[in-house]
């Protein structure tokens, strides 16, 4: 499918046990999923002089467990040369037995370098967040977050619902910017193309409010 890229990563499959409403067992998938445009950077490679970043002020998830072991966040994106993660959580609360609330500052989280800086290619990417734990790195919950909403120079806030397995885990929410340098900044043009078909028979049996 044009414009869509799935990476040459390891899916997570698997199929389901406790589910008997019907005669077979259910399967799930987590996939790593880019929707991208077709884009040629007119400035090359970012370099340090016009790198742009991608900072985390906070994060803040509440995941479905009854565990009270420390996590950490894995990036992924198709901008990234490669994934990043974050250090332990450095707050944890839990006002429920089954729910754990864990925070990390941004001394825990990573700064992310996309691989190109241009606003136009920023404005098309996404970041996979997985939380994961410390023991075993099992996966409790994964989200997406387009960039295109997160660009400025003052941090916005994000909200979203995390899933694993088909269900809904938990939810995350923090605060981040992407940096674009001014030398990076341009208008978007987007070219539509536009037909008429003109048909008398057609036009017959169009009401007069179409």
């Amino acid at each position: 499918v044009a414009g869509v890229l799935v990476a040459d990563v390891s899916f997570p499959t698997g199929c389901t046990d406790d589910i008997v409403s019907s005669d077979h067992s259910p399967v799930f998938g987590t996939f790593e999923v880019g929707v991208t445009s077709q884009f040629v950077s007119k400035k090359g490679l970012s370099k340090t002089s016009d790198q742009a970043y991608i900072d985390f002020e906070n994060i803040e998830a509440i995941v479905k467990t009854a565990s009270r072991t420390k996590f950490f966040i894995e990036f992924y994106s198709t901008c990234l040369e490669e994934f990043k993660k974050s250090s332990e959580n450095d707050t944890q609360s839990s006002d429920n037995i089954n729910f754990l609330k864990v925070g990390w500052s941004s001394r825990q989280l990573p700064t992310l370098k996309p691989i190109l800086s241009d606003i136009e290619y920023l404005q098309d990417q996404h970041l996979l967040l997985t939380v994961k734990s410390v023991d075993g790195y099992e996966s409790f919950g994964e989200c997406c977050i387009a960039l295109k909403s997160m660009i400025g120079s003052t941090a916005q806030q994000f909200l979203t619902s995390l899933s694993h397995r088909g269900e809904e885990s938990g939810n995350i929410r923090g605060s981040m910017k992407v940096r674009v340098p001014a030398e990076r900044i341009g208008t978007r043009e987007r070219l539509y193309g536009m037909w008429c078909h003109s048909d008398s028979h057609l036009r017959s049996h169009l009401s007069p409010h179409q």
